[in-house]
């Protein structure tokens, strides 16, 4: 993990390459996913937004038993959830889940902000 994070291009290839796998066990590796979870906010662009979709991968993958102790922050910063909330939707996987998606889908409708959407009203003359 360590030589991985040496090098930025590294990285984001290394994250871009998980992503093509979703089916892959490394969503299921915590260490891997602490990794991911400490770029979310990276000044690139790029690694930010690929580890954001690591993140929210391995949330989706989480077993419907609940989160254990090694994922509860990973989680609870992922889904912007105070302790409070936390606590009281930890052990309601679907409810976990759903916020996950929800949260995804605000990152990449903000992704790129100046994109013009072919099918928006402002192209209609």
């Amino acid at each position: 993990m360590k030589a991985i994070e040496t090098d930025l291009h590294l990285l984001q290839r290394t994250f871009y390459h998980a992503l093509c796998v979703v089916e892959s066990t490394v969503f299921q590796c915590v260490e891997f996913v602490h990794l991911a979870d400490g770029w979310t906010n990276d000044e690139d662009a790029d690694v930010c937004f690929l580890a954001k979709c690591v993140v929210a991968v391995a949330i989706s993958r989480l077993g419907d038993n609940g989160i254990d102790d090694r994922w509860s922050d990973i989680v609870q910063r992922r889904l912007k959830w105070s302790q409070y909330q936390f606590s009281e939707y930890r052990g309601q996987g679907d409810s976990v889940k759903l916020r996950n998606l929800v949260q995804l889908a605000r990152e990449l409708n903000s992704a790129h902000p100046d994109y013009d959407d072919p099918d928006g009203e402002d192209d209609i003359p």
